[in-house]
């Protein structure tokens, strides 16, 4: 009887939203008599808000108990759309082989799915969703039909021969994406999951009850599982967020080809969670904004006075050492905003050689001290004369934080007209805290090779490649 009155004033809390009333011990508390000589009366601790603490005592006869839900989360009364489609960095995925069971494939920019011999493993954070979120089916008008609370999507490139199943099942542990290539990757393969820790059966890290299976239809176009239930216990912290394993069966199912999170030219077509969702009161839902640069030039160490802010590219390379400026305003973020993540994307229009036949690793770091300009140089942060106080310091070359912000390794066969992308979460929230002011990014090579790699700037004729800031934060 306890139990039922705490469900029911649940039930009337919920439909009060956040603003209440809710009812209250000395106002309006729940009371249900209709228990054959049973009853009882709940409450909530506060008339509006979240979270609250609900009590129920329950009468029968000359017995009662009193039984309290603590921190009972109240949500908002209009539901929530976010889609989530990380970046090769943020997203984990990769597939496994029993054939070849020590390579790792989380290099790759396709996810292989067949009978017996690929299953992919996928993993969303869910990081950018206020914490006690919860997931929600919502009808579609325009559709006729329910959407998921949480509906992964993957882009399949290549049909299946016959037809056949995909289920998910849920993953049990946690493991590594890698970055191989059919190779060994420091990733997840058919026999570990990271490299080197084994799964409890090789092949097998998740439950065999597939939380949810999909029809596989022979057409190009994106293909969607319904994982709410798993989504649902991953926010409310009932079950670890390890991800998906997806398992094939049918009569011949095979050849099977999905867009992975390391596709660097089409970024539409990567994994994606569409979550449909309820916010606690008191909490704001995520935000996502892609910023233009608001300048960026080269500087060159050959040609140390050259300003480069027009051009419509700029290069990057170490034994000609070439350097890249790049500064977005980030001041339309409201202060106090907390920043999920942030993603600096840059077009590669040109590379040297193309493919490359080397991996390149690039830094981004911090510009400091010196507020520069698109005319800046190799010697000067701004003008191109020369001189006095406009020589940047200590050194020419740019003024920046010995540590860089973030490191990007290109692998070889990187080749042009693809993104580079670039995670600069942590830095993009000192500016916006106001920790660190706000004066732009340099980007170096740290491959002593002759590589060179072109990036679109700001000048670029195709509005599409200039380069870009994609920010998450609420």
């Amino acid at each position: 009887i306890a139990e039922a009155g705490l469900q029911h004033a649940n039930q009337v809390v919920q439909q009060k939203s956040c603003l209440g009333p809710f009812p209250l011990a000395g106002s309006a508390p729940v009371v249900n008599g209709a228990f054959a000589g049973g009853s009882y009366t709940a409450f909530a601790d506060r008339s509006s808000g979240s979270p609250v603490v609900l009590t129920s005592t329950g009468s029968y006869k000359a017995a009662s108990v009193t039984l309290t839900r603590p921190n009972a989360i109240v949500y908002q009364s209009s539901v929530q759309t976010f889609t989530l489609q990380p970046d090769s960095f943020a997203a984990k995925d990769t597939y496994v082989s029993p054939s070849s069971p020590t390579s790792n494939f989380g290099g790759e920019s396709t996810l292989r799915m067949s009978i017996g011999s690929f299953q992919p493993l996928l993993q969303f954070g869910l990081e950018p969703l206020p914490p006690g979120s919860r997931p929600v089916a919502l009808y579609d008008s325009g559709t006729a039909s329910l959407l998921p609370g949480a509906q992964l999507s993957l882009y399949q490139t290549q049909t299946t021969i016959g037809s056949g199943t995909v289920a998910a099942h849920l993953m049990t542990r946690s493991w590594t994406a890698g970055t191989g290539s059919g190779s060994v990757g420091g990733g997840a393969t058919w026999n570990t999951s990271d490299g080197i820790t084994g799964w409890t059966t090789p092949g097998i890290g998740y439950l065999p009850a597939p939380l949810t299976s999909m029809t596989t239809p022979n057409i190009v176009g994106w293909q969607n599982w319904n994982l709410t239930d798993a989504a649902t216990t991953w926010l409310a912290g009932t079950t670890p967020n390890h991800g998906v394993w997806l398992i094939g069966s049918g009569l011949s199912l095979g050849a099977l080809r999905y867009v992975s999170a390391d596709e660097a030219l089409n970024l539409t077509r990567r994994p994606k969670m569409t979550m449909t969702y309820l916010l606690p009161c008191g909490m704001a839902a995520p935000q996502k904004v892609g910023l233009g640069t608001s300048r960026d030039t080269e500087i060159d160490s050959s040609s140390p006075n050259s300003d480069r802010g027009g051009n419509s590219h700029m290069m990057v390379s170490a034994t000609r050492i070439r350097r890249a400026l790049v500064q977005f305003d980030t001041s339309s973020i409201p202060a106090g905003s907390t920043v999920a993540s942030a993603t600096l994307r840059l077009y590669a229009d040109h590379t040297s050689p193309n493919p490359l036949s080397s991996a390149v690793t690039l830094t981004v770091s911090a510009l400091i001290t010196q507020a520069w300009t698109s005319d800046a140089s190799w010697a000067n942060f701004t003008g191109n004369s020369g001189g006095g106080s406009k020589i940047w310091l200590p050194t020419s070359g740019g003024t920046f934080r010995a540590t860089p912000a973030t490191t990007r390794i290109v692998p070889a066969g990187f080749a042009e007209n693809n993104w580079v992308e670039f995670d600069v979460s942590g830095l993009v929230r000192e500016w916006v805290d106001g920790v660190t002011p706000n004066l732009g990014v340099i980007l170096q090579s740290a491959t002593p090779n002759s590589h060179e790699l072109d990036f679109a700037t700001l000048n670029n004729g195709e509005s599409s490649k200039r380069p870009q800031l994609i920010v998450i934060y609420r």
